[in-house]
């Protein structure tokens, strides 16, 4: 049997690989409507399996940097290889 150690919530969830993390502060990089990067402090929580919970200005369906982001800087533009993929979810307590 296992029990649950916290009290369920819900949480915006994001793939590791999306994560920058520095000494002093950890990143995601949101792909804008005009294809340019803008740097999003985040604090990252529990992670499960590929993904981590993070919290900070980020949305469910936003756009993210999931490879390279630690080589780009805030208004750089990027090239959206499949915007379809890997945008930020919303876990819902199961």
């Amino acid at each position: 049997m296992s029990l649950p150690s916290a009290a369920v919530h819900t949480a915006v969830t994001v793939p590791r690989d999306v994560l920058v993390i520095r000494q002093n502060h950890s990143y995601v990089l949101r792909v804008k409507r005009a294809n340019a990067v803008e740097e999003l402090d985040v604090t990252p929580g529990a992670g499960v399996e590929d993904s981590v919970e993070v919290r900070g200005n980020l949305s469910p369906g936003d756009r993210l940097v999931i490879r390279g982001g630690e080589r780009l800087a805030a208004g750089q533009a990027v090239r959206v290889i499949d915007p379809a993929h890997r945008t930020a979810t919303q876990m819902h307590p199961g």
